[in-house]
């Protein structure tokens, strides 16, 4: 029988690692004394960190509207009784929500526990990833052409401050994986790009500012989910790489930021034969990896966490209360969205008292936990749903701006109004408008959100119309008909802009565009149209659009993009981007 204990194993240090430790793990009275105080069983509860919706919802409506898609209790009965009969120790909220209904429920089950709670939210890009009538940051991707790098330490820094504000303490961001496979339907524009160190130093400045702001920053996904073509939540990814190139690729921004002192790590389910070979076997659940690579080859003694437990990657090949066991005697220090905590506190309970781990290596890893909350709950200032200013969207404007790319211009081409009233503007697939365009307070913008809507337009084109141009739209699916009539309109314009929205990031799908998107592309080279694309997705696509004179790769549809873009048609923005990814086009 193998004791799993604080000494198991010698170390093998793969690399010279100047350690800086995370900004929690000095001595504190309040958690040694909590550790003291707690009983076995309530020892084990702080392990776990479960699912929660901020909605009203009652338990079937939330059933009908997420838990279809979601494994998870999340209903705030549910919630309740794990606080005050099973001692948990934190919380992550999943659902679709706004701040005032969050910082309700955070603080109704604050009030609640009796240790205060760890608060967690996936924040990526900004709290939009999880609610909504807030500031939405660009996508790592989108980060990744940045060249002021300064400015992602800003945005971390801000999202701090406004994770904060709303009582989350643990940003589970930024993505660490280096995405070099296109194909990767789960990570893609989540990673900073395809270069290892590039991937690295925006990782650290992202999670600088975000620990500097008082938030502990979770890089994830631990060995590395970025060369995948299979999404964890529905399988399991295998990775198949040798040593030498894990080391220079997959763990070198792990192994960065944890010399920079990140606060956590988050173990990917994944299958990696070359660090433990043992079938069917996620990295989450591996002793080999969680322990041996993580804790002790990398050096890494931060919050240790779990990937979502009731992702398929895990479930397929592992039951309930099974999973969490083992998720434990991995290494890990937070079980993240565990499936049945009742069950998982007794199997580890008994797996202590059998011997099979010692007490001593739980109370470690909760002594760990309760100072991480100490941390947090001294560096939290008075919970605000009022916390959006005009500097937040500033910042917001000044990354979609410094993002913008353009990757390829025709050599007698002049961006500026007579470039705009010599052309046709080709709009495919419909661009999202400004939710925010009717709160003057903080964003001001020159057409109100009604107007839009009453005149049928869209954030692009919005911007445009001041400039007299004519558009053009056609449906993403653009119809043979809807071909022939910019054909037309074509004949009548010496430069055709094409601006191409709603795509996604799936290549076996090229990745949205239509058919006959392309070929309208093709047509008018026949007709010797000069042609520019503005992609408003994956720069994965480019490749699609080479036939074009031009190409500005804009990243995302966000509105503030939008505005970029046009300004960059105008000649009032120079894009000064780079791509954060190798495309051959």
């Amino acid at each position: 029988m193998v004791k799993y204990g604080l000494s198991s194993i010698a170390v093998f240090i793969m690399f010279n690692i100047s350690y800086c430790n995370p900004p929690f793990l000095a001595s504190d009275k309040w958690a040694e004394e909590t550790l003291q105080s707690l009983t076995l069983k309530e020892k084990i509860g702080q392990l776990f960190m479960i699912a929660a919706a901020s909605s009203f919802k009652q338990p079937d409506e939330l059933l009908a509207s997420a838990m279809q898609k979601s494994p998870y209790k999340m209903d705030e009965e549910y919630i309740t009784k794990m606080i005050q009969e099973y001692n948990i120790g934190g919380i992550i909220f999943l659902f679709k929500s706004e701040p005032e209904k969050q910082i309700y429920f955070t603080k109704k089950y604050q009030s609640l526990s009796k240790i205060p709670l760890l608060i967690g939210l996936d924040a990526e890009w900004g709290l939009s990833m999880r609610l909504e009538k807030v500031v939405r940051y660009p996508r790592n991707m989108t980060l990744g052409a940045i060249q002021d790098e300064q400015l992602i330490y800003q945005m971390g820094y801000e999202v701090g401050q406004q994770c904060k504000a709303i009582g989350v303490h643990i940003n589970f961001a930024p993505v660490a994986d280096v995405n070099n496979n296109p194909k990767n339907p789960v990570i893609h524009d989540r990673s900073f790009g395809d270069d290892p160190k590039c991937v690295a130093q925006l990782a650290k400045l992202y999670s600088q500012g975000l620990q500097d702001a008082g938030v502990i920053a979770c890089a994830k996904h631990f060995p590395g989910h970025g060369d995948t073509d299979t999404d964890s939540h529905f399988d399991l990814p295998v990775i198949k790489h040798n040593r030498t190139r894990l080391n220079n690729i997959e763990l070198y921004p792990f192994k960065e930021l944890v010399s920079s002192g990140v606060g956590a790590i988050m173990n990917a389910h994944l299958s990696v034969p070359e660090l433990d070979p043992t079938p069917n076997l996620p990295s989450s659940l591996s002793y080999s990896i969680v322990t041996q690579e993580l804790k002790k080859n990398l050096g890494f003694n931060g919050l240790v966490i779990t990937d979502g437990l009731g992702m398929q990657a895990i479930t397929k090949y592992y039951k309930p209360g099974e999973l969490e066991l083992k998720a434990f005697l991995a290494g890990n220090d937070i079980l993240l969205c565990p499936l049945d905590v009742p069950l998982a506190i007794e199997k580890i309970e008994t797996a202590i008292k059998s011997g099979l781990v010692i007490e001593e290596e739980l109370n470690k890893r909760v002594l760990k936990i309760l100072k991480a909350k100490a941390w947090v709950l001294n560096k939290q200032e008075k919970i605000d749903p009022d916390f959006l200013t005009r500097e937040a969207y500033s910042l917001q404007k000044i990354l979609y701006e410094s993002a913008i790319t353009l990757v390829k211009k025709s050599s007698d081409l002049n961006f500026g109004a007579e470039l705009l009233n010599n052309s046709l503007i080709i709009q495919v697939g419909s661009l999202p408008e400004n939710k925010l365009a009717n709160n003057k307070k903080i964003f001001p913008i020159p057409v109100t959100l009604s107007e839009a809507r009453s005149a049928k337009s869209n954030g692009y084109s919005m911007y445009l119309s001041t400039d007299c141009c004519k558009i053009k739209y056609c449906k993403s699916d653009m119809s043979d008909q809807e071909l022939l009539d910019c054909l037309e309109q074509a004949q009548y314009k010496d430069t055709i802009i094409i601006s191409v929205g709603q795509m996604n990031k799936f290549m076996a799908q090229k990745f949205g565009i239509a058919s006959n998107t392309l070929s309208l592309i093709t047509e008018l080279k026949k007709i010797n149209k000069k042609i520019i694309v503005i992609i408003f997705g994956t720069p994965y696509s480019l490749n699609y659009f080479n036939e074009a004179d031009t190409i500005i790769v804009a990243y995302e549809d966000a509105v503030p993009m939008q505005k970029a873009a046009v300004k960059v048609l105008t000649g009032d923005l120079k894009a000064t981007g780079k791509l954060p990814v190798n495309v051959k086009f």
